[in-house]
């Protein structure tokens, strides 16, 4: 035991605690067993590199979860407005969707019931151009019938003077036809 007191002085880091000597299953190190060092209480005790190292990683650690805790705390409370924003968002979303489905289906409607006027009024448009066609068809035949009657009365009125003129002619050759065979009959019973 005086060894171990012995080493314990002789560290260079101050005294150390009698647990690090002692195999803990071999000797009891209850708080009744241990000697405290007055002498060594009241100089500020050393810590060793190891122990140094260990309380600066632990600080670390604290303040690494208090920083964690706190960017925590403050993600949940990030994530709680947009949380917030989104069913409000949301809420507008639902509320508004209805209106614009519905503008939406009576412009498609508007727009299919011009498109379907549009067809319609295309097609009278082209039903309306045939009828005049036909009609201006209609009236050019007329027309050329007319001009045709018309023809056909001037070469009617033609011929009809021409075969009133033929008929006189005829008429005049029968006369004159006579007159020769009588003046022929007479010339032979002259003779």
């Amino acid at each position: 035991m005086v060894e171990i007191q012995e080493r314990s002085k002789s560290s260079a880091y101050g005294a150390q605690p009698r647990s690090l000597f002692i195999h803990w299953l071999k000797h009891d190190v209850t708080d009744e067993n241990v000697c405290p060092n007055t002498e060594q209480a009241s100089k500020p005790a050393k810590l060793s590199p190891l122990r140094q190292r260990l309380q600066q990683s632990g600080q670390q650690v604290a303040e690494k979860r208090q920083l964690l805790t706190r960017k925590q705390i403050e993600c949940r409370i990030e994530e709680a407005r947009l949380r917030r924003d989104a069913s409000s968002q949301e809420a507008e979303i639902r509320r508004v969707e209805p209106r614009v489905r519905r503008s939406q289906a009576q412009n498609s409607r508007h727009q299919y019931l011009s498109e379907m006027a549009r067809k319609r009024q295309s097609s009278e448009e082209a039903i309306l151009e045939e009828c005049q066609q036909n009609i201006h068809r209609i009236r050019e035949r007329e027309a050329s019938m007319h001009s045709c009657i018309a023809e056909a009365d001037e070469q009617s009125e033609h011929e009809s003077n021409d075969t009133q003129k033929g008929m006189k002619m005829l008429s005049q050759m029968n006369t004159d036809l006579e007159s020769l065979i009588r003046n022929v009959f007479r010339q032979m019973q002259a003779e």
